[in-house]
This record gives C-alpha cells, sequence and structure tokens, in this order.
C-alpha cells in the first residue's frame, strides 16, 4: 500500500515538475515561425523538459555558429513555452559522415541570467561548448 501511495505521488510530482509534452509538430513550427533556419530539415524530440534538435549541417560551420543556434532556439521555445522548456539541446551531424556530430546545450539559467543582463552576449557564448 505504501509503495502504491509512493508510486502515485512520484508520479504527480513528475507530471507537475513539468506540466505538458511537447510534440515533434509544436517544436518544430515554433522553430519554423522563428525563422532560425534556412531549411526546414530537422527533427525534435522533448523528454523530461529537454527538447533535443537534430539536424545536418555544413561540417566548416563555425562552432560560434551553432552556439548562435542553439541560443535563438531556446529562445524561441521558452518565449513559447516558458513552463515547459528547460534546456535546448543541439545535435548537428555532418552528411558525408553520419557517425560525427557536434552538440550544443543550452540549460535554463543561463538563458535566465542572460535575460536578465546578469551575463554578456559574450559571455553566454564562451559558457556554451560545442562538443564532438
Amino acid at each position: 500500500m505504501l509503495i502504491a501511495a509512493l508510486c502515485i505521488s512520484t508520479q504527480s510530482l513528475t507530471q507537475s515538475a513539468y506540466a505538458r509534452t511537447l510534440s515533434e509538430a509544436e517544436i518544430i513550427q515554433t522553430i519554423h515561425v522563428a525563422k532560425i533556419f534556412k531549411t526546414p530539415n530537422f527533427r525534435a524530440t522533448f523528454s523530461d523538459g529537454t527538447v533535443i534538435v537534430n539536424m545536418y549541417r555544413n561540417p566548416s560551420a563555425p562552432e560560434r555558429d551553432l552556439k548562435i543556434d542553439a541560443v535563438l532556439v531556446t529562445k524561441a521555445l521558452r518565449d513559447r513555452y516558458p513552463a515547459d522548456v528547460k534546456a535546448v539541446s543541439m545535435n548537428v551531424y555532418d552528411q558525408t559522415n553520419r557517425t560525427a556530430v557536434r552538440q550544443c546545450t543550452v540549460p535554463e539559467q543561463m538563458i535566465k541570467r542572460f535575460a536578465s543582463g546578469g551575463i554578456t552576449q559574450e559571455d553566454l557564448l564562451s559558457f556554451l561548448t560545442v562538443t564532438k
């Protein structure tokens, strides 16, 4: 009985922490409306407050561009779904080498600090890393 009550209680906490689950269509539509990418070819998933965007991109694009794209996507999604989106992770693949991926994750606290004027744009970009 105690275990059942604990499971129900844990489920309620999980549901209240993330009030809704965003669909891929909602995420993609929000990014399209923001006009961040020229290509409509990308995928997106949502899990536990994190949006993951997967796309192909020019492998010679500088890391700074990837960081800026990740910040713009995060801003667009947080503006539309502030209670739901806690972080955005961008995965960029090379079309010629599909095992190579570059990833940049933008956590909610960094966007909040930037929005409140706590850090500059350059500080935000220097904080973000692109992992391979």
